[in-house]
């Protein structure tokens, strides 16, 4: 009976977001933005005609089906929310559960918002369902790592999971990452060889090879298409530039814009900045700590200000037209990535400051790496600014995901939270 109450308690959170969530979802309206475009095409074409040509079948595939019978949707994608907040929390390790499952239930619900930005069927299938997926395949890589046994119902599903998850491509480039980084441990760290972790691994090359394929070389290329509509100079960049574009077009939507993603860096940064205030009393450290949030915090409500009126401020000036998407042009701005850098920099030493074990702190850089690795494959992308914020998604992930670490070890310095959760 005990068991059975503790149960319930670390699992409520998930109850109350899948009830929530469902109430919404029979309130959305699917009338708007891509929906809406995707229900007239589905009106006039079939089944095959509707996916002829695209990159992503398998997700365009379930995107007819729900353009087809939106109610469909409205009862299976709670189902997967409430899925996606509890693969996230299998996949951290932290002692206190329902805190745990608390933050991650109310965290998640931000990041999700955002996906919908141009439409709610659309861009979650896109981008909520294949994530999902990909933390599903990540399990017995994280059972592999802590020396456990996975059960068959973790493991047969891989397959379906992988290829349904690598349409997505930051998606399939980050699990070939994280499953290679796997591989690479286990084989030099503990000397063992994994052969479910290592045909993941492969599936997921392959399914990044053939999402790639079709992209560049499929019918209808849309490559060149969102070429001449939002980019006209885009071929013209060289791997370099598209890696810098990248980087540099991430942190200026984290750092330089009020929208979403500035709130989201602003909530991580003031979160390390408030542990580290709390737990050091050395100036210096305070200063490197609160560094990244008070220059978000002072640029982004410059960028709410009429250009002319900080005309000596005017070096990402063209960054933010071409986040309002304008025709984009590219421009390498050194002074920018400079500050940028530092910032990194400034949330790596937060990170040692506030984490004892120095694995922990290497697990946590790891994790930020690669959502900024997700969000500066944009870079590669003539869309890099008109896809809008739903590309930060798995960056936001890495947030909630390194916010978790640190609060896990430093809860002591929440007194007052903790208190109100253990009544």
């Amino acid at each position: 009976m005990s068991k059975l109450c503790e149960f319930k308690e670390k699992n409520y959170p998930f109850i109350v977001l899948f009830i929530v969530a469902l109430v919404a979802h029979l309130l959305f309206p699917l009338s708007w933005g891509d929906d809406a475009i995707f229900a007239s095409r589905v009106e006039a074409m079939g089944f095959e005609q509707f996916i002829s040509g695209s990159a992503r079948p398998l997700t365009d595939s379930l995107t007819y089906v729900f353009s087809k019978w939106p109610s469909l949707w409205r009862l299976l994608n709670p189902v997967v929310l409430t899925v996606f907040a509890f693969v996230t929390s299998r996949l951290l390790s932290c002692e206190n559960k329902k805190v745990q499952n608390t933050i991650i239930c109310c965290s998640i619900i931000y990041p999700t918002i955002i996906v919908v930005d141009a439409g709610f069927v659309a861009t979650t299938v896109n981008y909520l369902w294949s994530v999902t997926c990909g933390f599903l395949c990540l399990i017995p890589l994280k059972a592999a790592l802590e020396n456990k046994k996975v059960s068959w119902y973790w493991v047969l599903p891989c397959l379906p999971l992988l290829l349904y998850a690598t349409n997505m491509q930051q998606m399939s480039v980050l699990l070939a990452a994280v499953f290679f980084l796997g591989i690479l441990f286990l084989a030099i760290a503990k000397r063992k060889f994994n052969l479910c972790i290592t045909l993941e691994f492969l599936i997921t090359c392959a399914g990044l090879f053939y999402s790639y394929y079709l992209n560049m070389f499929g019918n209808n290329n849309r490559m060149e298409r969102e070429t001449k509509r939002y980019f006209p100079n885009f071929a013209e960049l060289n791997i370099f530039e598209k890696a810098e574009l990248g980087f540099s077009s991430t942190f200026f939507g984290l750092t330089m814009n009020a929208h979403f993603a500035l709130v989201a860096f602003l909530i991580f940064s003031g979160l390390l900045a408030f542990f580290v205030f709390k737990k050091k009393s050395k100036l210096y450290s305070k200063i490197i700590a609160v560094f990244p949030f008070v220059f978000s915090l002072v640029f982004g409500i410059l960028s709410l200000v009429p250009r002319d009126l900080i005309k000596g401020l005017t070096f990402f000036t063209g960054e933010l037209k071409n986040f309002k998407m304008t025709k984009a042009i590219y421009s390498f701005n050194p002074v920018a990535d400079i500050l940028f850098i530092i910032i990194c920099l400034c949330v790596i030493y937060s990170l040692f400051v506030l984490l004892k074990n120095k694995k922990t702190v290497a697990v946590c850089v790891i994790i930020l790496a690669l959502g900024l690795m997700t969000r500066m494959l944009m870079g590669f992308s003539p869309t890099v600014w008109a896809s809008g914020h739903r590309t930060f998604f798995l960056m936001f992930m890495a947030f909630i995901a390194v916010s978790i670490i640190v609060i896990n070890e430093n809860e002591r310095l929440l007194p007052k939270i903790k208190k109100v959760n253990t009544r």
